[in-house]
């Protein structure tokens, strides 16, 4: 079956999102199962300010003198990685995307909660989350 959009309703039920999606769903017959896979389109300006914030951040450490090493630590520090074993059985950890279409919006969110814990703990250790949020916001301009 093709990608089908779901809208949720006040009442918690859920709906097909337009009758193309409608149609598509008719086609199933009652009571038969199937699987649906939850996400939430990405949001272009939340993956936008994340990206502010990864930078405002980078360039206020003194650790990495290039971006990307810096987001590889982000992203291994957060658990954002496949582990890979070579053929010499060695276990190394190979950084996942951030891509904007490689995520949806949950993950993505999900992904920046565990981002903001890494950088207070190993990069702005004096700051406390909601003044970490404040600074954030003011810097990129965002309230």
């Amino acid at each position: 079956m093709a990608e089908v959009w779901l809208v949720k309703q006040a009442d918690g039920s859920v709906r097909a999102m337009s009758e193309h999606d409608a149609d598509r769903l008719r086609k199933m017959k009652i009571g038969e199962p199937f699987k649906a896979d939850i996400k939430k389109p990405r949001n272009g300006k939340h993956h936008r300010l994340g990206f502010h914030m990864l930078q405002w951040v980078f360039d206020n450490q003194d650790r990495y003198d290039v971006f990307e090493d810096f987001l590889v630590e982000m992203k291994l520090r957060t658990g954002h990685y496949q582990e890979h074993i070579t053929c010499n059985g060695v276990v190394t950890y190979v950084p996942k995307s951030l891509a904007f279409e490689n995520m949806d919006e949950i993950e993505w969110s999900e992904w920046r909660s565990k981002a903001i814990n890494v950088i207070l703990k190993y990069f702005m250790p004096d700051m406390n989350h909601p003044d970490f949020e404040r600074a954030v916001a003011q810097v990129i301009g965002y309230d």
